[in-house]
């Protein structure tokens, strides 16, 4: 129809006619691409409050993976300073059963695992630009990064600081000392505590250390110098894994905040 009415216009040699017929046309063409922009718009900002959603709910599972480190840690730390106020008093107060008990709680470690199958998906597609806010992307991308690099920091604590305790433990050859109730209650969902009640039923009972004859040494004996110095090592990376573990803690809740804010 407006095809015919131009080319009469043309005809016509009615050149008003003619123009209004142009603007019409490009109007119309700058109409369908605005509805076509707006659309798009429209599916991006769903598809982006879609991978928001999605990315709160990862990171919510983040944030129970680093209490529960936390919590772990922060065990660890508490027994280690046990373990060494035993250790110091043991001239005036004896205490070699309680004492290996502690040791047997501080061996344990705790692997962090912390995953975003949602950032993962969408870093690998090549689709960040779908977080239109150009700061909060950024802020994604750093915390992400920061994410990996508390993973490795306490993997790398837990080989150092934990294998060469137990490496110790093992060297001079105290075993697994099973732990009693003072020390572990039957209920205790921590990792040392629960490694202790499987690993007494496996062994129905027998003998697992020769504790007794390594804590029987003469409280001069250097043995007591090394003990010292390996649970203070213990301590240490309990105490770097707990302080990066909060830290992330903090900034996952930040993002998570930032992420239902925008």
């Amino acid at each position: 129809m407006l095809l015919r009415n131009v080319t009469k216009h043309v005809k016509d040699q009615n050149w008003f006619a003619v123009f209004i017929d142009f603007i019409i046309v490009v109007v119309g063409i700058l109409i369908a691409f605005q509805i076509t922009e707006w659309n798009e718009t429209r599916q991006d900002r769903a598809i982006e409050l879609d991978y928001k959603v999605l990315l709160i709910e990862d990171l919510t599972t983040i944030k129970d993976e680093l209490v529960q480190q936390i919590e772990h840690e922060e065990f660890i730390v508490e027994h280690a300073a046990r373990s060494l106020k035993i250790l110091n008093n043991m001239a005036t107060q004896p205490q070699a059963d309680l004492f290996g008990q502690t040791l047997t709680l501080i061996t344990g470690r705790r692997t962090l695992k912390l995953e975003s199958p949602t950032f993962t998906e969408i870093k690998g597609a090549g689709r960040l630009t779908v977080i239109q806010n150009a700061a909060l992307r950024k802020e994604m991308i750093t915390y992400f990064d920061d994410l990996a690099r508390s993973v490795t920091i306490v993997q790398k604590n837990n080989d150092y600081f934990v294998e060469s305790f137990t490496a110790f433990l093992k060297n001079i050859g105290i075993g697994i000392i099973p732990l009693n109730q003072e020390s572990c209650d039957p209920n205790a969902n921590n990792i040392p505590c629960k490694f202790s009640q499987h690993f007494q039923t496996a062994m129905n009972g027998a003998k697992t250390n020769s504790a007794n004859v390594i804590f029987n040494a003469p409280l001069d004996d250097s043995i007591w110098i090394q003990f010292r110095s390996h649970i203070a090592y213990r301590a240490m990376g309990a105490v770097s894994n707990l302080q990066r573990s909060k830290t992330t803690l903090e900034e996952t809740e930040e993002l998570s905040k930032k992420l239902e804010n925008k």
